[in-house]
């Protein structure tokens, strides 16, 4: 059987075989949405969309195959659960749809890290700017010490040093430029070894088949900010 995953907004197609027990995979697939073909001898072509794949995420698809010819097709166009079945790592990813949305102060997408399950906020969250780094690893995931968390930037180590114990984030991308924040509080894969907590990995943009953009201004002068809330209420 031979299937097909193709990435909707660039139309990268990632091709693949099924073994002698008709099982496949597709690795290293970036994250965005996708389509899937299956093509087999004797059966139907079966064609699946609505296929949503986020940072570092692992999708089970099974594929049913109808007895029929080639230029008979079986489309499905309901939305894949991203139900977990095929790791026994806990974590859930911040959508593209999130990072964008979301009101971020500061601008700093490591911040939405704080929103994962397993993620407790060990700060104030005053120092969460994208060029104040310590601030924004202050949080604690899956019951270790703050600063005891791996944070990757496009699969990359993003980590420098806060003291003589703890780690902090190295780079924190600008929002626009982000895809998704993965954040897993509970990681057992063997290649996140090394940290005793969670993982926070960053993926940015690469791109689609459409020219576009985006402009902003961080402004944080005193003089055209609102009073704060508590200032008001304590007279």
């Amino acid at each position: 059987m031979k299937v097909t995953a193709i990435k909707s907004d660039t139309n990268s197609r990632f091709e693949t075989v099924s073994n002698a027990d008709e099982l496949y995979t597709i690795p290293f697939l970036p994250p965005g949405p996708y389509s899937m073909t299956a093509e087999a001898s004797g059966f139907k072509r079966y064609v699946q969309s609505g296929i949503q794949i986020g940072s570092d995420t692992r999708v089970s698809q099974d594929i049913p195959l109808a007895i029929g010819t080639a230029s008979e097709s079986v489309t499905v166009s309901a939305d894949v659960a991203q139900l977990e079945s095929v790791s026994a790592s806990a974590g859930q990813v911040i959508t593209t749809h999130e990072v964008e949305s979301l009101p971020v102060n500061g601008r700093a997408p490591m911040d939405l890290a704080i929103l994962g399950y397993g993620v407790v906020n060990t700060g104030v969250r005053d120092q969460n700017r994208p060029f104040e780094n310590s601030g924004l690893s202050t949080f604690a995931m899956g019951g270790a010490a703050t600063g005891a968390n791996a944070a990757l930037l496009d699969g990359v180590p993003n980590l420098g040093t806060l003291g003589t114990t703890s780690t902090r984030v190295s780079f924190s991308p600008p929002e626009d430029s982000v895809v998704d924040v993965k954040v897993e509080a509970f990681n057992v894969d063997a290649s996140y070894g090394g940290f005793g907590g969670g993982t926070v990995e960053i993926t940015t943009k690469g791109g689609t088949n459409q020219l576009h953009g985006t402009a902003s201004e961080f402004n944080q002068v005193p003089n055209l900010a609102g009073t704060p809330f508590f200032t008001n209420a304590a007279g």
